[in-house]
């Protein structure tokens, strides 16, 4: 113990022992604050009891879906209060699709498209398409976790070859930042400069915070058009649609799920499904993308865990 420590200590404990005989021990309470132990930990211990006042109030309100009526409400809630705290969605506008190359395979074929989620914004994407069976096929929307290569990374594109070859019609694209959507590129002109693909959602993600936009409204959005892109083909069943993803991806089909009317199924893979009002809260209680962290969402009563609600009756694994 240093010096300073032990008078720290030694003071803490007589003014204690003097408060206790001036106003009786039964009378004497602690400060109403977050109690002082070192600097670095005041400000953190401060948020964690926010996170857990939330966490009150928030299992205040599960606990009063007891009917069919109650459960509807939160489920429109939850869908209306996720597009608010992302800042809106966007207009649609044309998707000004191109296609690009076609890789055919022994029973299905790979074609290459780009199209536009928003004018000039390009999105990357693989469209899996089986040669044979009966059109029209079902299709699955399919969102790539944080790897570089996005939709090529080797163990994803095993996945949609399955998907293929069991008769689904797959579109796999680029999240931004990754594939052939990276935007910080450094002097080669091919590599990002960032050093991993989680820096290229959260650097943008932080400056589009400061004038009212969302990195989470962004990935959404592209989902959203690329679903629109996946059902504008005829021999895609437009009522049989699923959705799926892993890790990054995994969260994004939790968000697409919770607003996207269209899907049948989902199913979520290694998705972030930790909640932010919690008693366990260890600050700062952000994920590693900018696209994860719904901002201001704690404090207005919507966590991780409510965008499995608006789904429902729907079939979801996780």
């Amino acid at each position: 113990m240093t010096r300073r420590q032990l008078l720290h200590t030694v003071l803490l404990s007589g003014l204690a022992k003097e408060l206790a005989s001036l106003q009786g021990a039964e009378t004497f309470r602690a400060f109403p604050g977050t109690r002082f132990r070192e600097y670095s930990k005041c400000y953190p211990e401060y948020l964690s009891g926010l996170a857990g006042e939330f966490a009150d109030q928030r299992d205040a309100e599960i606990a009063k879906l007891t009917s069919s009526g109650a459960i509807a409400s939160r489920q429109k809630w939850v869908k209306e209060k996720l597009i608010e705290v992302i800042g809106g969605m966007p207009h649609p506008t044309p998707l000004n699709a191109s296609h690009t190359k076609t890789l055919r395979r022994i029973g299905y074929e790979v074609r290459n498209y780009v199209y536009e989620s928003r004018p000039k914004l390009l999105v990357s994407a693989n469209l899996y398409v089986p040669t044979s069976g009966n059109a029209p096929f079902p299709a699955v929307v399919f969102q790539s976790g944080h790897y570089w290569e996005g939709k090529a990374y080797p163990s994803y594109q095993r996945f949609c070859q399955g998907l293929v070859q069991l008769g689904f019609v797959v579109l796999a694209f680029d999240p931004m930042g990754q594939g052939e959507r990276i935007n910080y590129l450094d002097a080669s002109g091919k590599k990002s400069r960032l050093p991993n693909c989680d820096a290229e959602h959260t650097l943008p993600g932080k400056q589009m915070i400061l004038f009212g936009d969302t990195c989470t409204r962004f990935q959404l959005w592209d989902a959203i058009r690329s679903v629109d892109f996946l059902t504008s083909f005829p021999f895609v069943d437009p009522k049989r649609i699923g959705g799926t993803g892993h890790s990054g991806g995994g969260t994004l089909s939790m968000l697409l799920a919770a607003v996207e009317t269209r899907l049948s199924a989902v199913a979520v893979c290694m998705g972030n499904i930790e909640n932010v009002a919690a008693r366990s809260f260890r600050p700062p209680g952000s994920a590693d993308d900018a696209e994860q962290n719904l901002i201001d969402s704690c404090s207005q009563g919507l966590d991780r865990w409510d965008l499995f609600y608006p789904f429902a009756p729907k079939p979801m694994m996780v």
